[in-house]
Protein backbone atom coordinates (compact mmCIF):
# COMPACT_ATOMS: atom_id res chain seq x y z
CA UNK A 1 0.00 0.00 0.00
CA UNK A 2 3.24 2.63 1.15
CA UNK A 3 4.22 2.03 -2.65
CA UNK A 4 1.09 2.49 -4.35
CA UNK A 5 0.60 5.71 -2.18
CA UNK A 6 4.09 6.63 -3.57
CA UNK A 7 3.16 5.86 -6.88
CA UNK A 8 -0.17 7.51 -6.87
CA UNK A 9 1.73 10.93 -5.31
CA UNK A 10 4.54 10.98 -7.88
CA UNK A 11 2.13 10.90 -10.74
CA UNK A 12 0.21 13.53 -9.22
CA UNK A 13 3.60 15.37 -8.64
CA UNK A 14 4.16 14.70 -12.24
CA UNK A 15 1.14 15.89 -14.06
CA UNK A 16 0.95 19.11 -11.92
CA UNK A 17 5.02 19.96 -13.27
CA UNK A 18 3.53 19.32 -16.52
CA UNK A 19 0.66 20.98 -16.08
CA UNK A 20 2.36 24.20 -14.62
CA UNK A 21 4.85 24.22 -17.50
CA UNK A 22 2.45 23.98 -19.93
CA UNK A 23 0.94 27.57 -18.37
CA UNK A 24 4.67 28.95 -18.70
CA UNK A 25 4.64 28.21 -22.27
CA UNK A 26 1.35 29.56 -22.93
CA UNK A 27 2.21 33.28 -20.86
CA UNK A 28 5.80 33.28 -22.52
CA UNK A 29 4.16 32.75 -25.99
CA UNK A 30 1.34 35.83 -24.98
CA UNK A 31 4.48 37.98 -24.27
CA UNK A 32 6.49 37.22 -26.98
CA UNK A 33 3.79 37.99 -29.68
CA UNK A 34 2.61 41.22 -27.60
CA UNK A 35 6.30 42.89 -28.04
CA UNK A 36 5.94 41.99 -31.79
CA UNK A 37 2.75 43.80 -32.01
CA UNK A 38 3.66 46.61 -30.51
CA UNK A 39 6.88 46.37 -32.03
CA UNK A 40 5.31 46.90 -35.36
CA UNK A 41 3.14 49.57 -34.41
CA UNK A 42 5.66 51.71 -32.81
CA UNK A 43 7.19 51.73 -36.24
CA UNK A 44 4.01 52.35 -37.76
CA UNK A 45 3.26 55.48 -35.63
CA UNK A 46 6.58 56.84 -36.54
CA UNK A 47 5.93 56.54 -39.66
CA UNK A 48 2.52 58.02 -39.54
CA UNK A 49 1.16 54.59 -40.84
CA UNK A 50 -0.92 53.46 -38.06
CA UNK A 51 -4.77 54.02 -37.51
CA UNK A 52 -5.57 54.75 -41.14
CA UNK A 53 -6.10 52.68 -44.15
CA UNK A 54 -4.83 49.10 -44.83
CA UNK A 55 -1.79 48.91 -46.55
CA UNK A 56 -1.18 48.83 -49.79
CA UNK A 57 0.64 45.48 -49.55
CA UNK A 58 -1.93 43.81 -48.35
CA UNK A 59 -3.73 41.17 -50.75
CA UNK A 60 -6.50 39.46 -48.08
CA UNK A 61 -6.23 36.52 -51.03
CA UNK A 62 -2.35 35.52 -50.52
CA UNK A 63 -2.00 32.72 -48.48
CA UNK A 64 -0.58 33.50 -44.60
CA UNK A 65 1.82 31.18 -42.69
CA UNK A 66 0.55 29.66 -39.96
CA UNK A 67 1.77 30.82 -36.27
CA UNK A 68 2.52 34.54 -37.79
CA UNK A 69 0.76 36.99 -35.57
CA UNK A 70 -2.35 38.38 -36.17
CA UNK A 71 -3.01 40.98 -33.98
CA UNK A 72 -5.01 41.48 -30.26
CA UNK A 73 -8.36 40.42 -29.32
CA UNK A 74 -9.73 42.97 -25.82
CA UNK A 75 -13.48 42.28 -24.32
CA UNK A 76 -12.58 44.85 -21.36
CA UNK A 77 -16.14 44.30 -19.20
CA UNK A 78 -14.98 40.38 -19.12
CA UNK A 79 -11.49 41.37 -18.84
CA UNK A 80 -10.50 39.23 -21.97
CA UNK A 81 -6.96 39.87 -23.34
CA UNK A 82 -5.42 37.96 -25.81
CA UNK A 83 -3.04 37.22 -28.75
CA UNK A 84 -4.45 35.59 -32.01
CA UNK A 85 -2.39 33.66 -34.85
CA UNK A 86 -2.90 32.64 -38.06
CA UNK A 87 -4.19 28.75 -37.97
CA UNK A 88 -5.99 27.08 -35.65
CA UNK A 89 -4.22 23.57 -35.53
CA UNK A 90 -3.99 22.39 -31.85
CA UNK A 91 -0.68 23.42 -31.61
CA UNK A 92 -1.18 27.03 -32.35
CA UNK A 93 -4.29 26.96 -29.80
CA UNK A 94 -1.99 26.37 -27.31
CA UNK A 95 -0.27 29.74 -27.66
CA UNK A 96 -3.18 31.76 -28.51
CA UNK A 97 -6.19 32.20 -30.16
CA UNK A 98 -6.30 31.08 -33.68
CA UNK A 99 -7.63 32.95 -36.97
CA UNK A 100 -9.67 30.95 -39.39
CA UNK A 101 -6.67 31.70 -42.49
CA UNK A 102 -10.00 31.29 -45.06
CA UNK A 103 -11.76 34.11 -43.69
CA UNK A 104 -10.61 37.66 -44.20
CA UNK A 105 -8.93 40.20 -41.37
CA UNK A 106 -10.97 43.29 -39.55
CA UNK A 107 -11.78 46.11 -41.63
CA UNK A 108 -12.21 43.82 -45.16
CA UNK A 109 -15.75 43.57 -45.27
CA UNK A 110 -16.28 39.75 -44.12
CA UNK A 111 -16.53 37.70 -41.56
CA UNK A 112 -13.46 37.61 -39.53
CA UNK A 113 -13.47 34.29 -37.55
CA UNK A 114 -11.29 33.62 -34.52
CA UNK A 115 -11.52 30.28 -32.11
CA UNK A 116 -9.99 29.31 -28.83
CA UNK A 117 -9.89 26.82 -26.05
CA UNK A 118 -12.55 27.07 -23.52
CA UNK A 119 -10.27 26.47 -20.86
CA UNK A 120 -7.68 29.05 -21.64
CA UNK A 121 -7.83 31.86 -23.73
CA UNK A 122 -11.26 31.98 -24.60
CA UNK A 123 -12.33 30.84 -21.26
CA UNK A 124 -14.03 34.36 -20.03
CA UNK A 125 -16.29 34.54 -23.30
CA UNK A 126 -18.64 32.69 -20.67
CA UNK A 127 -19.27 36.18 -18.99
CA UNK A 128 -19.87 37.94 -22.61
CA UNK A 129 -23.31 39.55 -22.66
CA UNK A 130 -24.94 41.70 -25.85
CA UNK A 131 -23.73 44.84 -26.56
CA UNK A 132 -20.46 44.01 -25.03
CA UNK A 133 -17.55 45.97 -26.77
CA UNK A 134 -14.87 44.36 -28.55
CA UNK A 135 -11.36 45.81 -30.03
CA UNK A 136 -9.36 44.46 -32.17
CA UNK A 137 -5.86 46.05 -32.58
CA UNK A 138 -4.02 44.69 -36.49
CA UNK A 139 -0.18 45.84 -36.96
CA UNK A 140 -2.13 48.44 -38.74
CA UNK A 141 -5.13 50.01 -37.10
CA UNK A 142 -7.66 49.24 -34.25
CA UNK A 143 -11.24 47.86 -35.11
CA UNK A 144 -14.22 47.70 -32.73
CA UNK A 145 -17.22 45.91 -32.07
CA UNK A 146 -20.44 45.37 -30.74
CA UNK A 147 -21.40 41.72 -29.53
CA UNK A 148 -24.99 41.16 -31.05
CA UNK A 149 -25.67 37.42 -30.24
CA UNK A 150 -24.88 34.46 -28.81
CA UNK A 151 -26.16 31.26 -29.15
CA UNK A 152 -25.02 27.29 -29.50
CA UNK A 153 -24.16 25.16 -32.62
CA UNK A 154 -23.10 21.47 -32.78
CA UNK A 155 -19.54 20.92 -34.43
CA UNK A 156 -20.80 20.03 -37.76
CA UNK A 157 -22.73 23.52 -38.68
CA UNK A 158 -19.79 25.53 -40.44
CA UNK A 159 -21.84 27.55 -41.83
CA UNK A 160 -20.81 30.15 -39.09
CA UNK A 161 -17.90 30.72 -41.15
CA UNK A 162 -19.19 31.84 -44.08
CA UNK A 163 -19.22 35.37 -45.45
CA UNK A 164 -22.04 37.30 -45.42
CA UNK A 165 -21.80 40.32 -47.65
CA UNK A 166 -20.89 42.33 -44.86
CA UNK A 167 -18.60 43.07 -42.17
CA UNK A 168 -18.73 40.71 -38.91
CA UNK A 169 -16.84 39.46 -36.24
CA UNK A 170 -17.24 35.45 -35.19
CA UNK A 171 -16.05 33.82 -32.13
CA UNK A 172 -16.16 30.21 -31.16
CA UNK A 173 -15.34 27.61 -28.84
CA UNK A 174 -16.43 24.90 -26.93
CA UNK A 175 -19.62 24.43 -24.81
CA UNK A 176 -20.79 23.91 -22.20
CA UNK A 177 -17.72 25.67 -20.34
CA UNK A 178 -17.54 23.00 -17.66
CA UNK A 179 -17.45 19.69 -19.43
CA UNK A 180 -14.95 17.52 -18.78
CA UNK A 181 -13.16 16.33 -21.15
CA UNK A 182 -14.24 17.20 -24.85
CA UNK A 183 -17.10 18.60 -25.34
CA UNK A 184 -20.17 18.17 -27.37
CA UNK A 185 -21.16 21.73 -28.54
CA UNK A 186 -20.19 25.27 -29.52
CA UNK A 187 -20.73 28.81 -28.62
CA UNK A 188 -20.61 31.00 -31.07
CA UNK A 189 -20.35 35.24 -30.67
CA UNK A 190 -20.99 37.15 -33.36
CA UNK A 191 -20.47 41.14 -32.97
CA UNK A 192 -20.96 44.20 -35.34
CA UNK A 193 -18.45 47.40 -36.21
CA UNK A 194 -19.22 49.99 -33.96
CA UNK A 195 -19.68 53.33 -36.27
CA UNK A 196 -16.17 55.29 -36.48
CA UNK A 197 -14.04 51.96 -36.34
CA UNK A 198 -10.74 51.40 -36.94
CA UNK A 199 -9.82 53.90 -34.36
Amino acid sequence: MRNIRTLLLLVAIGSFGLIVLQLARMQLAQRDLRQQLAEIMLQKEELGEFGYELPDTLDPQLPREFGDLVGRIEIPRVELDVMALEGVRDYLLDKGVGHFPETPFPGLGGNTVFAGHRDTFFRQLRNVVENDTVHITMPWGRYSYAVDSIFVVNPEDVWVLDQRGQELLTMITCYPFDWLGPAPRRIIITAQPVAGSPS
